[in-house]
Parts: C-alpha cells; sequence; structure tokens
C-alpha cells in the first residue's frame, strides 16, 4: 500500500510499503541531519520509532493486540485509540539516521522527514522569544534558537513555513555543527512540525542571505527558499550563501536561491587641471641706473619647473651677465657688452622659450572579466588608473644689458638693465581614475573548505555594469616670459626671458570590469555540484575607458564571465 508510507493513516493495514520515492543520495554522508524537537513527544516518538516494537498496543484489546504493533505501523501518538490496536503511523523504519531529501521521507519513523530529537523549532508566527525550542513552544526568530543549540548541543534549527513562504528577513550567520532546516508544517493537524511539500520557509536579505564561517564540523543548509536582493552599494556583490573556510563540509541541498543582480560600479573620479590656470611668469629685470644698486636680472622661478634667472647688468665699461638655463634646458640670453663714455650701450640677449609642451599622461587599463577573493568575499576589478600629464619645462634667463664708462671724467659710471626670468613650465595634468569594477550574483560562493551543492533550484540575475574611466585633466599653460630692464644713460637693456611649455593632459582612467554571475563561485574550495537546476545571468557590461584632450583613450573593462561554475582566481 503505497499510501501507508510514512503517514498517519488510521486502521491502514500492515506490511505497507516502505517509501513513495527513493530520496536523492549524497556523495559524502552527513552525520547532521534535519530534526526535531526537545520535550515528552519528541522522547516520546523516539521511545517508539522502531518498526513492531511502538505503541501501547491497544490496551484494552484482546490477543491480536497483546503483541504490540502489527509490522510496518507505529504508535506515534501514544493515543490507543487510534489506528489499528493503537498503531496509527503507517512507517518501516529504515535508519536511525534521516537526513533530509526531496521526497520528504521519514527514514527514521519519528513523524517527520528529519531527526525530530536533534531540533529547536523556530515558528514567526507560533513562537515567542519565551519559548523552550520544542515543538510545543517554539522560538520566533532563527538567532535565538541558533543560541539556544549552541548551548545545549542540539544539531539543527529547524524552521516552520507557511503556503507561500514564512518570511525571516536579515542575514543569517551559521554555528559550525547547527544545520538549518526549513519547510516544517508547525500547524499539521496530526504532528506538529512535520515538514511537509505544500509549506515553505523565505530567508530574505540584502547582498548576503547565509554566511558561513570556520565549518569545522558538518553542517547543512537545505529545504529553504532564499532570496538575496540587491544592495544598494555601488560594486556590491549578492550572495544567497557565502562560505568563507572551514575543515567539515557545507550541505546546501534541496533549497531555491533566487539571487539578484549585483551593483554597479561607480564611475571613475575625472582628472582636474592644475590651478590656477597658467604656471607663474618669469620676475621682470630691474631697470638700469647710474650708479650700481640697479639693474638685477630677474629671479629664478619658484616653482617645480622653474624658469632661469635673468643675468645682471653690468656696471661701468663691464658686460651683462648672460642669463641662466631654466628646467627646458633653452640657450640662455648672452649679456650686452660694456660701451665707452658717449658710446651706445650693448643690449642683453633674449632667454630661450621652450616650444613643446609636455606629453599626455600613460592611460589606464581596463578591468577584468573576474576579479579576485580576499578574505572570503569576491573583490571586483576595478580599471586603473591614468597617469599624470607630464609638466612642461621652464625657459631660460634673458641677459643683462652691458654697462656704461666713465672715461677721461666726462662721463658717470652706468649700470645696464638686468634681464627678465625665464616662464614656469606648466604642470600636467590630474590623471582620470579607473571605473570600478560590477559586483557579481553568486548563489553560492566558497573561498576555502568543502560545499555539496546537491539537488537545488538556483536562479542568479546579471553581474554589475563596471564603471566608465575618468577624464584625464588639462595640463597647465606654461608661464610669459620675465621683462628685461631699461636701459641708462650709456648702459645697455637687459633682454627679455624665454617663456615655459605647457603640460601635458593627464592620462584617462580605464573602465571597470563588468561583475560576474554564476551558480557558484569557488576560490580554494572543494565543490561537488550535481542534480541542480541552475539559471545563470549574464556577466555585467564592462565600463568604457576615459579619453583627455589629446584624443588618448583608456581601454575599456572586460565584460563579466558568466557560468554555472566558476573558479576564481
Amino acid at each position: 500500500m503505497l499510501g501507508c508510507a510514512g503517514r498517519l493513516i488510521a486502521g491502514c493495514a500492515a506490511g505497507g510499503t516502505t517509501r513513495d520515492t527513493e530520496p536523492v543520495t549524497d556523495a559524502v554522508s552527513s552525520t547532521t541531519s534535519a530534526g526535531g524537537g526537545q520535550g515528552g513527544d519528541e522522547a516520546s516518538a523516539a521511545s517508539s520509532s522502531s518498526a513492531g516494537e511502538g505503541g501501547a498496543g491497544g490496551q484494552g484489546g484482546g490477543a491480536p493486540c497483546a503483541m504490540g504493533c502489527s509490522a510496518g505501523l507505529i504508535d506515534l501518538d501514544g493515543d490507543a485509540a487510534t489506528g489499528e490496536c493503537g498503531c496509527e503511523y503507517a512507517c518501516s523504519k529504515v535508519s536511525d539516521d534521516d537526513p533530509l531529501d526531496a521526497a520528504f521521507t521519514d527514514d527514521n519513523c519519528d513523524g517527520s522527514d528529519g531527526v525530530v530529537a536533534d531540533c529547536v523549532f523556530v515558528s514567526k508566527k507560533l513562537g515567542s522569544a519565551m519559548g523552550d525550542g520544542t515543538r510545543k513552544t517554539p522560538l520566533d526568530t532563527i538567532d535565538a534558537a541558533l543560541k539556544l543549540a549552541q548551548g545545549s548541543g542540539k544539531k539543527a534549527v529547524c524552521l516552520a513555513g507557511v503556503a507561500g513562504g514564512e518570511i525571516h528577513d536579515g542575514a543569517v550567520t551559521l554555528v559550525s555543527g547547527v544545520s538549518l532546516y526549513g519547510g516544517f508544517d508547525a500547524e499539521d493537524a496530526t504532528f506538529v512540525f512535520r515538514r511537509s511539500e505544500k509549506v515553505s520557509t523565505v530567508l530574505r536579505a540584502e547582498g548576503l542571505v547565509v554566511l558561513a564561517n570556520a565549518i569545522d564540523v558538518d553542517t547543512h543548509v537545505e529545504g529553504l527558499e532564499l532570496r538575496a536582493l540587491k544592495t544598494p552599494l555601488f560594486s556590491g556583490t549578492t550572495y544567497g550563501v557565502r562560505l568563507v573556510s572551514g575543515k567539515a563540509t557545507l550541505f546546501v541541498r534541496y533549497n531555491t536561491i533566487t539571487v539578484e543582480a549585483g551593483g554597479d560600479g561607480q564611475p571613475g573620479f575625472e582628472g582636474s587641471a592644475p590651478s590656477p590656470t597658467m604656471a607663474p611668469k618669469g620676475a621682470d629685470g630691474s631697470n638700469g641706473c647710474t650708479g650700481s644698486d640697479c639693474g638685477y636680472g630677474g629671479a629664478q622661478g619658484k616653482c617645480l619647473e622653474y624658469g632661469g634667472k635673468g643675468g645682471d647688468g653690468g656696471y661701468d665699461s663691464n658686460g651683462g651677465n648672460a642669463g641662466a638655463p631654466g628646467s627646458g634646458g633653452a640657450p640662455t640670453g648672452s649679456g650686452g657688452s660694456g660701451s665707452n663714455c658717449f658710446g651706445g650701450g650693448n643690449n642683453g640677449g633674449v632667454g630661450g622659450s621652450v616650444n613643446v609642451p609636455g606629453t599626455s599622461g600613460d592611460p589606464g587599463v581596463g578591468g577584468k572579466a573576474l576579479g579576485t577573493v580576499n578574505n572570503g568575499a569576491y573583490v571586483v576589478s576595478d580599471g586603473s588608473d591614468g597617469t599624470l600629464g607630464k609638466n612642461g619645462k621652464g625657459g631660460s634667463g634673458g641677459g643683462g644689458g652691458g654697462g656704461g664708462d666713465n672715461a677721461s671724467g666726462f662721463c658717470k659710471s652706468d649700470k645696464g638693465g638686468g634681464g627678465g626670468a625665464g616662464g614656469c613650465g606648466g604642470l600636467g595634468g590630474d590623471r582620470g581614475r579607473g571605473g570600478k569594477g560590477g559586483g557579481g550574483s553568486f548563489a553560492v560562493f566558497a573561498d576555502e573548505g568543502s560545499v555539496q551543492v546537491v539537488g537545488n533550484e538556483l536562479s542568479t540575475a546579471g553581474g554589475g555594469s563596471g564603471g566608465s574611466g575618468g577624464t584625464g585633466g588639462g595640463g597647465q599653460l606654461g608661464g610669459g616670459a620675465g621683462k628685461g630692464g631699461s636701459d641708462a644713460d650709456d648702459s645697455g637693456s637687459g633682454g627679455d626671458g624665454g617663456s615655459g611649455s605647457a603640460g601635458g593632459p593627464g592620462g584617462p582612467g580605464g573602465g571597470g570590469g563588468g561583475g560576474p554571475s554564476a551558480c557558484v563561485a569557488h576560490a580554494l574550495a572543494s565543490v561537488t555540484f550535481k542534480q541542480n537546476s541552475c539559471k545563470v545571468g549574464p556577466g555585467g557590461l564592462g565600463g568604457k575607458g576615459g579619453v583627455n584632450v589629446n584624443g588618448v583613450t583608456a581601454a575599456s573593462g572586460a565584460n563579466g564571465a558568466s557560468d554555472f561554475v566558476l573558479a576564481l582566481p
């Protein structure tokens, strides 16, 4: 009688078949199974679970009931008035263990799929903070149940479900060795908290639903519906289950896991132009005079790409000094020669200008199709920054004017005008920053340890799009030349300095890599993936590379990877 297998049926004939459907078996056996609660009714169920041994045997009955329950029947409720001789539950015991299975089979005949005596029970509707975790007085939150299980040595937390799903909001952090099971009907008329295909339990959270850290004792996440919602953060990754590490195995079985998209990467910041927009001009030389306290060359510029100092004017019959070179190494202005009394003074030469601007900075590199893993989490693949634009160079100083001689006492000694300093070179523009990578969308993510993903319905959305690279900032204009000082009487004027060149624009930033999407993504973890339904979304689009005013374009990011199972670097 197929209808008698593992079910409460009054008067069901002995000898019914053990199960309707063979359960999905595991490649690795587990000692931690779905379970039930504590207390009197659980102990009673456990003591009467063996086929042919359970029950009062119909205490008012005659000889047919004196031998106890018939083969294939169990006295689960302890009521002599139900069933055949008080044996109302049709079930043939297979094992003391009862791992959860897709057919909801009760292998140990304790009233439910799973080991009832192992569980701390949770029901949002029927539970309370004052509950003791038994089937009669369940708790109302998962966190409280995990703490109770850890403190009492229980092996599982069993969650009530309702038609359409009883929803628990917020991420859950597992306790190693305490399994998490869902789909128990807390309002079953014949056995409270019987696991049933008619009800479901939903865990829902933003970014991450179940975190498993340091799983050193086999732990199960089974019979649940996990809904991972997209995080509002840039580059946020969305996980159903995330395993960080552990020496034992995490079993993820018979769940429905739906994961929303990863977050888009933030665009790279644009490089700015230096302020002010023009580099400092060269200092002017001072004017010549009759006397010696004048005609000084313009000072060297106080800037990174300095302009050369102007030459001082010559005094009396002496010639002026040549200008000094700026950072660009252009030719310097020569000093003017001295003159005789009543002679015309000789002017200083003009300093050399730098006419070649600084070159553009190097563009950034686009992000990759896959990021990396660090501390048990996915690290997105960013585009790299460009480099700073190359600086322009400073002009050289002008020469000082020649002096005027006081020969024969008819003239006074004159000093020539000072040469103008070279203008400063413009600074290069700031670099454009790389776009940030898109976040991933993973049903199960495992860094280290071991995970078995079996018999699930998995669905991921697309990875997040990479951010575009930032534009390189424009370079600073070169500083203008300093003016040479004027002559006086018989002396010459100073030469003008050379102008500095403009800085180059900054290199643009590379585009961020698109986020990946996978039913299972792993780094060093050992993964078993079988008998799953997997619907995987596309990888996110790579971000576009930035540009600068010179037309230099950085590489765009790669589109994110997408596969059922992805190995991460």
